[in-house]
């Protein structure tokens, strides 16, 4: 008999306080990855008094509304469970939270408390999607962070509104993309790490002004690494270098495309000030210390600035 396949439902949950049973869902959300047509919506009535103010503004949905109109919590999931066992015909349902942990610890408990099981599974385990991506990639937590993913992959267009229907689409969009995205070749990228006067030489680019890094590229065919850092200089600043050393290799995730990435570094001087040119949106220089180093690009934050102090280049 065939297996049928895993099918990642991406839950997503509104409600007015910090944990369930002392205050309450109030809004649940599923769409299936890779199936934009199966998707699933309710609101609950609440089943406490209490509510937290600034949790339920979140939601922006009327409390007192919800009271006269909304289906109680074990109607509402006893539809959720006939909703999620009917995707077992075509195959295997597993929870997707981001973030999994408050996501799922009131779907399970709802689920368990009023239906008494949960049709997930029985520990109320399931994927995170944070957790997936720092696997996938290797970067670190704060680096994991749902609108990061969606700048690396590209996805701005998806809006979050905390309509917990329009939110679990967003979310099943996002990892359907995170998906697609496995098995990618490693990208290869050289960059220059150009320091004038205690000062670093950064670029930023059209597609995403907001992100610095080092000026550099990908590397043509037959190229090597330094004939790509010389033509990638002169058709995005106009300049050439006088000298190459080697600073190492960074291995990370691209910004941009979100898939594996070995940039290779060389300290460099240049012959003749900067312009920036081609696919540019900007050029600066930093200090190490100023507004630039929140929005440098994590692979050259966190790995390529300690290398260039290290060597005793810059930051020290």
């Amino acid at each position: 008999m065939t297996k049928l396949p895993e099918l990642y439902v991406a839950v997503d949950v509104e409600a007015d306080g910090p944990i369930p049973g002392p205050y309450s869902m109030i809004s649940l959300g599923m769409a299936v990855v890779g199936r934009p047509e199966l998707t699933f919506y309710t609101e609950l009535r609440p089943i406490s008094d209490d509510f937290v103010p600034e949790a339920l503004a979140v939601s922006g949905l009327d409390r007192d509304r919800l009271l006269r109109e909304a289906p109680p919590a074990e109607e509402a999931m006893a539809a959720a469970a006939r909703w999620i066992n009917d995707l077992r015909r075509i195959g295997r349902p597993v929870f997707l939270g981001a973030p999994a942990v408050f996501d799922g610890m009131f779907a399970h408990w709802y689920f368990v408390r009023f239906l008494g099981k949960s049709p997930f599974n029985a520990s109320g385990s399931g994927l995170d999607l944070r957790s997936y991506w720092m696997g996938r990639t290797g970067c670190e937590w704060v680096d994991s962070r749902k609108p990061l993913i969606k700048q690396q992959l590209q996805l701005t267009d998806l809006r979050h509104t905390h309509h917990t229907g329009e939110d679990a689409v967003e979310l099943a969009h996002v990892f359907d993309a995170v998906l697609k995205s496995r098995g990618s070749e490693v990208m290869q990228v050289v960059a220059a790490a150009v320091v004038e006067d205690g000062r670093l030489l950064l670029v930023s680019k059209n597609i995403a002004p907001e992100v610095f890094y080092l000026p550099g590229g990908k590397p043509e065919d037959g190229e090597s690494a330094e004939e790509t850092l010389a033509r990638e200089l002169n058709e995005e600043l106009g300049v050439s270098p006088l000298d190459m050393d080697l600073l190492g290799h960074v291995d990370g995730t691209a910004v941009l495309e979100g898939v594996p990435m070995r940039l290779t570094v060389f300290v460099t001087r240049i012959d003749g000030p900067p312009a920036p040119a081609a696919e540019l949106a900007a050029m600066g220089w930093t200090n190490g210390r100023d507004s630039y180093i929140p929005r440098l690009a994590p692979a050259i934050r966190d790995q390529v600035l300690p290398m260039l102090a290290e060597s005793g280049v810059f930051g020290r």
